[in-house]
């Protein structure tokens, strides 16, 4: 299979809303359909400790490219604070890297496609 950089998709609490006095939240980065392996997954959580855990990549079938998932784990002042995924995927190119943003104040932003920068946000999902 060619190259093929990975597309990404935060992913947020989706059914009911995180409650501001939560005291703590996990956040989740979706890297999927790139080719090959591997990926470096990262997080900014700027002030705030955070635990993350990468998933193992599984191939996905029949097209032979990879997904994975990266978690989050915050804790403290969460609502306040800008959260940002980057993925690096080397063999793209020696310099790509695409990140996407939340935030712990609302739900997504009014976007229905999931752009490069689109800024979601951690608390109240699905308003906006």
């Amino acid at each position: 299979a060619p190259t093929r950089s990975p597309s990404l998709f935060p992913l947020t609490r989706c059914c009911k809303n995180i409650p501001s006095n939560a005291t703590s939240v996990t956040l989740g980065c979706l890297a999927t359909g790139y080719f090959p392996e591997p990926v470096m997954v990262t997080w900014d959580a700027g002030s705030l400790n955070g635990t993350t855990m990468t998933l193992p990549a599984t191939t996905l079938t029949p097209s032979g490219h990879y997904a994975t998932i990266s978690l989050l784990t915050v804790s403290g002042a969460w609502a306040k604070q800008m959260f940002t995924c980057r993925v690096a995927h080397t063999p793209s190119s020696t310099d790509w890297v695409d990140n996407k943003t939340f935030s712990g104040k609302r739900g997504p932003s009014s976007e229905t496609t999931v752009p490069r920068s689109a800024r979601l946000r951690a608390g109240r999902v699905g308003r906006g």
